[in-house]
């Protein structure tokens, strides 16, 4: 089972977006010049410029496939089923195309859940084919996921 999709749900940002970012990143570094922390004045200057970057970058589209030992990703990364905890299917209502988010929990601590964007007409496909290998889960969205949504990040 094969799919394309983008790595990550973007948004068109208006000047609006860029303007409050710079605004609110001034802010924080003035007040960190006027409490004398220079190293947090850097990092915020660096954090912003991360943000702008990051914000005007369009996602790349991967191809992903789903085999019967593991989930691949671009021919490049493999995630074998005994590496994973179990998935969930999470309709996101947000996202444009008739894309939905698969959810991925690794056995790995740190990065947790793995997200990707697949067409919503193969939702039930990939659900009959990942519970031959991996248990479904109930995934609720964190704190920073709400937070970034409403970002539009």
């Amino acid at each position: 089972m094969a799919w394309s999709a983008p790595e990550f749900e973007y948004w068109q940002k208006p000047r609006i977006w860029y303007l409050v970012l710079i605004l609110v990143s001034l802010v924080i570094f003035i007040i960190a010049l006027w409490q004398g922390n220079f190293l947090f004045a850097v990092f915020v200057v660096l954090a912003s410029i991360v943000l702008i970057s990051s914000g005007k970058r369009p996602p790349r589209h991967l191809d992903f496939r789903l085999t019967e030992e593991a989930l691949i990703i671009d021919n490049k990364k493999a995630y074998l089923y005994e590496q994973l905890s179990g998935f969930a299917i999470h309709r996101l209502d947000s996202i444009k195309d008739g894309l939905s988010e698969l959810v991925i929990q690794r056995k790995h601590r740190l990065g947790a859940y793995l997200k990707i964007l697949y067409p919503t007409a193969h939702t039930e496909e990939i659900r009959h084919f990942l519970n031959r290998h991996l248990p479904e889960i109930e995934y609720q969205d964190s704190l920073s996921d709400h937070f970034f949504r409403w970002l539009k990040f």
